[in-house]
């Protein structure tokens, strides 16, 4: 193996560091707490206990363990030798009481707990529990738990607190609970605490003792697994949210994360300063629950002050730190976490480390603060600019995130920031040629600007001023259009002449309108609102005309509030624009932006292709671009997203509705009946309500109540159409009030044919009968960047269907 031999200078300014020369002092060890807790009682009286005193025994029992607690504990009770049941519950006392409540389930308990002191059988149970205990040791689904055996009696059983006295098994915590008066006996054959049912204590001391967690202890005796690389963390001041950090990394990475069934107990080493002392805190591999054992780890040790003053304390953890990286043998990950960089200033320190071993430095400071006196030193020792994986790096939680290198098989793109600031020098002469070159070029700008605007004055000045001899020499010539009264007061109308339909060219048809290719002369009234350079291309273009088959009161409400969305949203790259109306026939017709196709088209003619007979060989499926879907998707996303910021709903979100322009960019559409959420032209039972589309409706929109979570609902009955390759959903009814009555009662679109079991859960959080638990459209943005980004950055990527 190739050996790289690095600099690193790591010490206090004032102080020196010793590596060879300081003994390094073990740190004290630093324990996680187990988490929740498996319980096992052992119920044995005598047989001269009256049931009442049998009774109390359960009861206080219950008193003592958690109630009404978030968290279940499994109870595994022994009535004796005879009888034992187990129960899960967050409160004890509540079963205890229904057992009390039944009669003859009491009798069998207190008959079953009567025992003739010392029986063989007893000590059968106690071992069985203790085995059961080790037991629960050896898998990763409850070694993390608190294994908690309690001698629940009113005489001394010497066998069984025997057994338990000679319990070796980790993680177990025992307690007895008696009802005799007198415990010295029972106290000096249990080698564990012993409580009195009626104990003159204070009942919360003697239930925080019951209800404690334990120091967790890895098993000595389990079978443990190894993952391919090691990984080190040591911190000159412990900050638990990092180390939460680089644990999740760790658990995430291909490199060091190992199988869900599989336990290794020194996953992660830490070394860490607490309290102005250092600490060593080994992290276990326990499965699936490694992330909730760290968690709930982190959590209770996260109440402690860090000191950013240089200390002896530090010196031991960047000795260690030294030592650990130079003796590394396996794959290696290994972190510094630095608070102070003049604790670490560089010296002539040198260390060998293997090529596996991949150093990561983390700085409070910013790069460019500790630039000259940290950083550029070890760049000139050659130790950044290798190709194995060793960086400086500030402690930022957004790149350590979702740039970390730690444990990862692939190295994901970084934005560069730039190490060091450059300022220009100040010199006067540099001034006095920048003020020149600045003066003459204000003033060639300032000339020619003046120059550009007299000249377009002047042009329409003379402009005006021919129309007004033109109309003072001919007055009679020109007469008043005819007025149709029904759109007189509406805005942004243009001239019928200047608008020509083709109708020999039907671009679309629907139910209440016919869409006709048509030629615009002129500008657009949208011009006049929305002020921006790419508008242009709305003046004398090629434009798609809406022909209506009729014109009345609610053709008239959708052509208003088209028009008040388009106010209100302007441009957007994601929604296709209104350009205004004219009067063709008494009929208002509208004019859109001319895109390509509707995304029900453009998904018809991908079924047509995926489904035919394919000689190659290749599956439907493969022919099928998923790169295009989601990335369409994404823009539908984005569009509605920005209608929502603009304090707007759609309600009229459906494939046909998405336009596609030549590049298959998403264009929202179809603004008929988008408005504020409280509109109340779409309250319970009005005109409006009944001209939606009642297959993408959410079930509080049948009684008018709308908002931002109703296109959540539309937008997942628009996925259904996208990925059944435009199938219409509940295809099996008719009947609109069927429709309505099955989404009523619950039934939502089934998985279509082409969908990712992960885009399908995405689809059913769309279908939350709470509207609360819907997502919103940010969510629904970000989780489809994620589908994109898979197919973007690993062609071989194949979801999970």
């Amino acid at each position: 193996m190739r050996v790289l031999t690095v600099l690193l200078l790591l010490l206090l300014p004032p102080l020196t560091f010793q590596i060879l020369e300081n003994p390094v002092i073990s740190p004290a060890q630093l324990f996680c707490p187990t988490v929740g807790t498996n319980a096992y009682a052992l119920v044995t009286v005598c047989s001269n206990t009256t049931k009442v005193e049998f009774v109390q025994l359960l009861q206080a029992y219950a008193k003592f363990m958690p109630m009404n607690s978030s968290q279940q504990i499994k109870y595994d009770f022994y009535f004796g030798s005879n009888y034992s049941t187990i129960i899960t519950t967050t409160d004890l006392t509540q079963e205890v009481d229904d057992w009390v409540n039944d009669t003859n389930y009491m009798n069998l308990l207190y008959a079953s707990s009567k025992t003739d002191y010392e029986t063989p059988e007893l000590v059968g149970i106690a071992k069985s529990i203790l085995d059961n205990v080790a037991k629960d040791n050896q898998l990763d689904s409850t070694v993390y738990l608190k294994k908690q055996v309690v001698l629940l009696t009113n005489y001394v059983p010497y066998n069984v607190t025997d057994v338990f006295n000679n319990n070796t098994n980790e993680n177990t915590q025992r307690l007895g609970l008696s009802l005799d008066l007198d415990l010295s006996p029972l106290d000096k054959a249990a080698e564990f605490p012993v409580f009195r049912i009626d104990d003159d204590r204070d009942v919360a001391s003697i239930r925080a003792i019951f209800q404690e967690t334990r120091d967790f202890e890895f098993p000595a005796i389990v079978h443990e697994d190894k993952p391919q690389s090691d990984i080190y963390v040591f911190m000159t001041s412990a900050n638990m949210s990092q180390l939460m950090n680089v644990i999740e990394t760790a658990i995430n990475g291909p490199t060091c994360q190992m199988a869900p069934t599989k336990m290794y107990s020194s996953f992660i080493h830490t070394q860490l300063v607490k309290n102005d002392t250092a600490w060593n805190l080994v992290i276990p591999w326990l499965g699936q629950k490694t992330h909730m054992f760290a968690s709930n780890c982190m959590k209770s040790l996260n109440h402690f002050k860090s000191n950013t003053n240089c200390t002896a304390v530090k010196d031991q953890i960047l000795n260690s730190y030294v030592t650990t990286i130079s003796i590394a043998k396996n794959q290696t990950f290994a972190y510094l976490f630095i608070d102070n960089s003049e604790c670490a200033m560089t010296k002539n320190l040198t260390t060998i480390m293997e090529d596996s071993t991949h150093v990561r430095i983390v700085m409070n400071e910013e790069l460019n603060d500790v630039y000259e006196d940290f950083t550029l030193p070890l760049v000139n020792l050659g130790f950044l600019d290798k190709t194995i994986d060793n960086q400086v790096i500030k402690n930022n939680m957004f790149y350590l995130q979702n740039y970390s290198t730690s444990c990862a098989d692939e190295i994901p793109m970084v934005p560069l920031e730039s190490a060091r600031p450059w300022h220009r020098p100040k010199y006067l002469s540099i001034a006095l040629d920048d003020m020149l070159t600045i003066f003459i070029c204000a003033t060639i700008s300032v000339s020619t600007f003046g120059i550009l605007i007299y000249r377009y004055v002047s042009r329409k000045h003379r402009q005006q001023v021919e129309l007004l001899t033109e109309l003072m020499l001919q007055p009679r010539i020109y007469k008043a259009p005819k007025e149709c009264p029904k759109v007189a007061r509406l805005p942004w109308e243009i001239k019928s002449e200047n608008v020509h339909i083709d109708t020999e060219f039907l671009l679309g048809e629907g139910t209440i309108s016919n869409v006709y290719l048509g030629k615009l002369k002129g500008k657009s009234p949208i011009m006049q609102w929305i002020d921006r350079v790419e508008m242009k291309q709305y003046q004398d273009c090629a434009v798609a005309v809406r022909v209506p088959r009729h014109f009345d009161e609610p053709e008239e409400d959708q052509l208003q509030r088209e028009i008040a969305s388009m106010r209100q949203l302007r441009h957007h790259d994601h929604i296709a624009l209104l350009l205004g109306w004219t009067n063709k026939n008494d009929l208002v017709c509208s004019l859109l932006e001319l895109t390509h196709m509707n995304l029900i088209k453009y998904l018809s003619q991908i079924k047509e292709t995926a489904e035919q007979n394919n000689p190659s060989g290749f599956t439907p499926m493969s022919r099928i671009p998923f790169q295009v879907l989601y990335k369409i998707i994404f823009e539908i996303c984005d569009g509605i997203e920005y209608i929502h910021s603009r304090n707007l709903i759609h309600r009229d979100l459906t494939a046909r509705n998405v336009l596609l322009t030549t590049g298959l960019r998403a264009k929202i559409s179809g603004f008929g009946f988008c408005s504020e959420p409280d509109d109340p032209k779409f309250a319970a039972n009005t005109v409006a309500l009944r001209f939606l589309p009642v297959r993408w409706l959410a079930p509080e929109c049948f009684i008018g109540k709308f908002g931002i979570k109703s296109d959540s609902w539309s937008f997942g009955v628009l996925l259904y159409e996208i990925f059944s390759l435009g199938e219409q959903p509940y295809e099996d009814l008719n009947r609109p009030e069927e429709i309505i009555e099955s989404i009523r009662k619950g039934r939502i679109p089934a998985h279509p044919k082409y969908c990712s079991k992960q885009t399908y859960k995405i689809m059913q959080s769309c279908y939350q009968s709470f509207v609360s638990r819907r997502p919103n459209f940010t969510q629904l943005k970000n989780a489809f960047h994620v589908q994109s980004t898979n197919y973007y950055n690993n062609p071989a990527f194949e979801p999970d269907y």
